[in-house]
């Protein structure tokens, strides 16, 4: 009822399956607007020459560590590629390191791998690796997608298959970064954002 009397809804979300049931039961327009990123901060700051190296990327929440680390020995152990791992503690507490210094270390690998299996979490950390040249390797998340739908799976042998790809291909990892990179502006900088926001006022006014 409360949403019936706005103008207007915004998600932020770029697919619509956890609000399908709202939606169905709108009286008025709703549309999805992301949550706007600094991209050229992050490319500026960030974007840098690339280790051959995969960066082991855990989230707080448990269930979403899939299998992230396994997945991360393997490959290292079959192909001789090191990784970089972020200690977790319990609890996910990382209080030793700045954000600055957390993003440096990753974004220095050429590889961001996150077998995250839960699929109704949007991704937010993918943004920035799409901003800074690094690749991600994994998880179903919304922005994984979006931003890198070739690698957004948790299936190991289609991960391997393009991790040696991009190794091997530099064609098709310069394609990857490319395209997540003009995807990520299209959606999520500050220019789009806004332009978005300023159409959709525009349609229910």
């Amino acid at each position: 009822e409360f949403l019936n009397q706005c103008d207007g809804v915004i998600h932020n979300r770029p697919e619509i399956k956890e609000f399908a049931k709202i939606k169905d039961k709108l009286n008025v327009p709703m549309t999805f607007i992301a949550q706007p990123h600094n991209v050229d901060y992050f490319k500026k700051s960030f974007f840098n020459m690339k280790n051959l190296t995969l960066y082991e990327y855990i989230p707080n929440h448990p269930p979403r560590h899939g299998s992230t680390r396994a997945f991360c020995d393997y490959i290292s152990k079959k192909h001789n590629i090191p990784v970089v791992r972020r200690e977790y503690k319990k609890g996910g507490v990382y209080w030793w390191q700045t954000q600055e210094e957390f993003i440096k270390e990753w974004s220095s690998c050429q590889f961001h791998v996150n077998l995250d299996p839960i699929e109704y979490f949007p991704g937010n950390q993918c943004t920035q690796v799409a901003s800074t040249g690094t690749i991600q390797i994994g998880g179903v998340n919304d922005n994984h997608r979006l931003l890198y739908p070739d690698t957004a799976t948790t299936d190991w042998k289609i991960l391997e298959d393009r991790l040696l790809d991009y190794i091997n291909n530099e064609d098709s990892r310069f394609n990857t970064i490319n395209y997540a990179w003009t995807k990520l502006n299209e959606v999520f900088s500050f220019d789009s954002v806004r332009n978005n926001i300023n159409k959709f006022i525009g349609e229910i006014k």
